[in-house]
């Protein structure tokens, strides 16, 4: 049992009994295929890459992003980018899938939880503090990723970003609020048994402005889009931008962190019902924050994965706002379906910068060294075959993954529980290169070692 899955033990089983009766509906889309076509943008393992660049900035900070970790899911899953689509109101049109419609969504987020562990395993991060639950912190700037679409012909428009942050402990009345469903239409999407309980954290909604948060301690500024920054892009044409907060939040031990995004637009020459988009181009400016969800190999979502210590969570904001039953709430992204379809809208691409005095820097050595003993790949350079044994410390199972130059699973095996392994992998049908093998036992922790493929 994890750390935060500890803190919150008392508080879940309390939410449980209410959520049996109680509970939030579940939300569907009006048509399967009345959803924002994704956007071709860019590879997210380049976007990872260049995002890589700055996860070290100083002995007791770093940058935290969960569509980043969402990228390193060791191959097991195949990620995509897409640009999501917001405005002010409902008064605008949008081509979907099915043709033009108003556009419903105004404002997404993210719920954050530091102290899960794959966050913190030096393994994955190497170098970087963690965050704990006895350990308060500081958030000072987000890294906001979006589309930032500008109608050439309206360069004196000036737009606005309403970022807004906050924490909370996951009890009910907290900014940050954890709650559970056992709703029959949910579960069987996310692998959880009927009768058991789909927890997640999610944002209250304020609809005067458009924007997270009820309380005082939602700190909410605005961030002024104009001729001086709506050129700040990077790969693939991407606006991204470091935003520091006017002032620092402080965050005490074992919070969540809540952070949304909503944009307000500042043409003044606006007509309601028109199209921000005429054949493709942007008639009035537009942003729309960056989303990363998980794909099959055609590009279509499929069900994000779910483990119930994980609060890292994807909120949307739907209006009219008390049409579904999340009128005050953000809908979270395990709701949002279309029929038995998966949706796009599952983690916003946003990064978070923790300022930690007392938090420190977790011990590789202990904590990955301990579960694979020792492990090798033969032949190498491999023919028609490779195999790749393995000792771990103590019994358990592993996966070992398959990856080519770019990223993509090829072939991967699930070992049986032992403490000695070896794998066999048919290489005939690859293509001969340079691949890149992990070995995951089923504690999270990994090694991984480059082969070559010569048939």
């Amino acid at each position: 049992m994890t750390k935060r899955l500890l803190l919150f033990a008392c508080l879940l089983m309390a939410i449980a009994a209410q959520a049996q009766t109680v509970g939030l509906p579940n939300f569907y889309h009006n048509s399967p295929t009345q959803e924002q076509t994704p956007q071709p943008l860019v590879r997210s393992n380049e976007l990872k890459q260049h995002y890589a660049g700055k996860a070290t900035a100083g002995p007791s900070m770093r940058w935290y992003n969960y569509g980043d970790y969402y990228d390193t899911l060791l191959g097991s899953i195949n990620t995509r980018l897409y640009a999501f689509m917001i405005w002010n109101d409902t008064m605008s049109m949008i081509t979907y899938n099915t043709g033009p419609a108003h556009n419903t969504k105004v404002s997404l987020g993210t719920t954050l939880d530091f102290t899960y562990a794959p966050y913190n395993d030096p393994t994955i991060y190497p170098g970087l503090i963690a965050v704990t639950a006895s350990t308060p912190y500081i958030v000072d700037s987000l890294d906001i990723w979006g589309a930032y679409n500008t109608n050439p012909s309206k360069a004196s428009v000036v737009d606005t970003l309403i970022l807004a942050v906050t924490s909370g402990n996951g009890t009910s009345s907290a900014d940050v609020f954890i709650r559970g469903t056992v709703n029959p239409a949910v579960l069987p999407n996310y692998g959880v048994s009927s009768g058991d309980t789909l927890w997640y954290a999610n944002l209250h909604y304020d609809s005067v402005k458009n924007t997270q948060g009820v309380s005082t301690t939602t700190y909410t500024f605005k961030y002024v889009l104009n001729s001086s920054n709506r050129y700040d892009t990077v790969l693939g044409g991407l606006w991204n931008k470091q935003i520091a907060l006017p002032t620092a939040l402080n965050v005490p031990a074992g919070n969540m962190v809540g952070v949304t995004i909503s944009f307000k637009s500042g043409d003044a020459s606006f007509t309601p019902h028109d199209s921000v988009f005429h054949s493709g181009v942007a008639q009035y400016n537009v942003f729309r924050p960056l989303l990363i969800y998980k794909a099959g190999s055609s590009g279509a979502a499929q069900w994000p994965p779910y483990t119930r210590d994980n609060y890292n969570n994807g909120v949307f904001k739907q209006l009219p706002s008390y049409a579904n039953g999340w009128g005050g709430n953000y809908v979270p992204m395990y709701f949002w379906s279309s029929g038995s379809n998966a949706s796009v809208l599952q983690h916003a691409y946003l990064g978070v910068h923790v300022n930690c005095a007392t938090c420190t820097v977790p011990n590789a050595v202990n904590n990955a060294a301990n579960a694979i003993a020792e492990h090798t790949a033969y032949p190498n350079p491999a023919h028609n075959k490779l195999n790749l044994s393995f000792t771990l410390k103590q019994p358990g199972t592993a996966t070992a993954y398959l990856m080519d130059i770019t990223g993509k699973t090829v072939a991967q095996q699930l070992s049986g529980n032992a403490k000695v392994h070896n794998l066999a992998f048919n290489t005939t049908a690859l293509k001969n290169g340079i691949y890149t093998y992990y070995i995951v036992a089923d504690n999270g922790t990994f090694v991984s070692g480059k082969v070559t493929i010569a048939n």
